[in-house]
């Protein structure tokens, strides 16, 4: 008897596994850019001015090098990973949200990640956000330039734009972190106003890129905490086909890679009147626990660019959610945040976000 759930949970397991395999791409070369939120990744020290009082040693985390240790080695488990054709680990490009420093993005980059042999590291250290938390990009592709931020609005976190090339082939990408909308008190504000600013400030710069080359390859991506219907995306000019950004469709920026999963074998036996509902849960990256809700916060957003044959261009169905067994959650299959170990148990958990991955494919010269 067919299974709406069973499909899925087939999918899911299907996504599990993949992250372990390499995508071989011809004479192209085949690179992967991830964006992880990474929860609260802070140093155990205390910044001047910021409210980070809670993830130092005797805060209210007690937060110890050990636990540090802990949870960037759990972190590290996932991003080690993704396997390339190459045959290097990791992510060619990572993009990191919930970072506090550029003292933790060095422990976590010469640490635990040293075996993805990255060249780069990104974080403006002149992030506004009170707690501390910024965006950060670690990468083995070459600056092409100097990157530089976008400040959204008084207080809120930097957009930072980050330009790398392959062989002169130059790709621009758009760390995003946007404002939180899950308020503990029903009655203040969703920050749905400021998601839409930081929406604005990102489409306007595209704008002026694109204005200049139609063609130019753009990365968007991070927790946007808001999901692809919201306002805030329409806002920017998502479409999820990115036929209409072929065909110049008005107001189309970007296409949003989740619909990708539509591709997979999974859903088509699934009735058209059910896909909806389906995708909705498949494409989940965040669990809200208060509300039971399943959510997608995180994006990767490709632009017009990256559907031609010059440069850089999408690998066809090499979106995925990246779900590692010991890191879900096998009751409600969401994400497990990370647990100190005890004397009697060993640490668990990574993060309260899952990744999201793309490949791209660009020609050797």
């Amino acid at each position: 008897m067919y299974s709406k759930k069973n499909d899925l949970l087939t999918y899911g397991v299907l996504v599990i596994i993949s992250v372990l395999l390499p995508l071989y791409a011809g004479n192209a070369r085949t690179i992967s850019v991830m964006q992880y939120n990474v929860e609260n990744l802070f140093d155990t020290v205390h910044d001047e001015g910021k409210r980070d009082e809670e993830f130092t040693p005797d805060g209210r985390a007690g937060w110890t090098p050990q636990r540090l240790k802990e949870k960037m080695s759990n972190l590290s488990t996932i991003v080690k990973g993704i396997k390339n054709p190459d045959g290097q680990i990791c992510p060619d490009v990572l993009a990191l949200s919930e970072i506090e420093n550029a003292n933790v993005l060095k422990l976590f980059k010469n640490g635990p990640l040293k075996e993805c042999k990255y060249t780069q590291a990104v974080v403006d250290p002149k992030d506004p956000d009170p707690r501390g938390i910024r965006t950060a990009l670690l990468t083995r592709l070459k600056l092409a330039a100097k990157p530089f931020h976008h400040e959204t609005y008084f207080g809120g976190r930097f957009i930072l734009e980050i330009p790398l090339e392959i062989n002169g082939h130059p790709l621009i990408v758009f760390t995003n972190h946007w404002k939180s909308r899950l308020s503990r008190l029903p009655e203040k504000d969703d920050g749905s106003d400021k998601r839409k600013l930081a929406a604005q400030i990102l489409r306007r710069r595209v704008l002026q890129i694109v204005t200049e080359n139609p063609e130019a390859d753009i990365i968007a991506l991070g927790d946007l905490n808001d999901e692809p219907e919201d306002e805030s995306l329409k806002t920017l000019g998502i479409t999820a086909n990115p036929q209409d950004l072929i065909d110049g469709e008005k107001g189309k920026l970007f296409w949003e890679s989740s619909y990708d999963l539509l591709n997979h074998p999974a859903f088509l036996e699934i009735a058209d009147e059910n896909k909806s509902e389906a995708f909705k849960r498949a494409r989940f990256t965040y669990y809200y626990d208060r509300e039971k809700k399943y959510l997608q916060f995180d994006h990767i957003l490709l632009s017009k660019g990256l559907f031609d044959d010059e440069g850089f261009r999408y690998r066809p169905n090499s979106f995925q959610i990246v779900k590692m067994k010991n890191f879900v959650n096998l009751r409600t299959g969401a994400p497990l945040p990370y647990k100190p170990s005890t004397d009697e148990t060993e640490a668990t958990g990574a993060a309260d976000h899952f990744p999201v991955l793309v490949r791209l494919d660009i020609d050797d010269e």
